[in-house]
């Protein structure tokens, strides 16, 4: 049974117990067992984790495979620009589909006129900036994006381009 103390409106704290009926959540002058870390304050805590244990996690593979993300590493034009995975949105993706066939576009070209708009917007960008925003001219109408530079799965560099409203 987990187990907090927690203070009420009227000023006592209210005690929760374990299963053996001892108090926990208060400060102890004990060391903790092999399953409980003790915080600096003394408050006995059961995960190593002081955020507590994960409850769901949603994986970019997962995104992918489900159709919130596309990915575009395997273009020719995306590994001519980038030496790190890139995907975009699905809302980035229907804009640049929709532009496919207007005026002679084609997703390589429309592709590679993003890219360079985002190394550019890049380069002019504050070091640790992981957020970077550019416009760009898709099929002669601007096009707001953002790329967002940030640890994949494996926490190695990944690239992700969306509309300035999406996280």
């Amino acid at each position: 049974m987990t187990t907090v103390t927690a203070p009420q409106r009227s000023g006592t704290p209210l005690t929760f117990v374990g299963a053996d009926e001892t108090p926990i959540g208060s400060r102890v002058d004990q060391v903790p067992d092999a399953h409980t870390t003790q915080s600096p304050n003394g408050i006995l805590m059961e995960s190593n984790n002081p955020f507590g244990d994960v409850i769901h996690s949603y994986t970019r593979r997962q995104a992918v495979d489900d159709g919130v993300l596309v990915d575009l590493s395997q273009n020719e034009v995306t590994r001519q620009h980038w030496k790190y995975p890139v995907a975009c949105t699905a809302a980035v993706w229907a804009s640049i589909e929709a532009a496919t066939g207007h005026d002679g576009n084609d997703v390589c070209g429309i592709l590679h006129d993003v890219f360079t708009m985002a190394k550019l917007a890049a380069r002019r960008a504050q070091e640790g900036e992981r957020d970077v925003k550019f416009t760009v001219l898709i099929a002669g109408a601007r096009c707001q994006l953002k790329l967002n530079i940030g640890p994949g799965d494996t926490l190695d560099p990944v690239l992700t381009l969306m509309m300035p409203n999406e996280d």
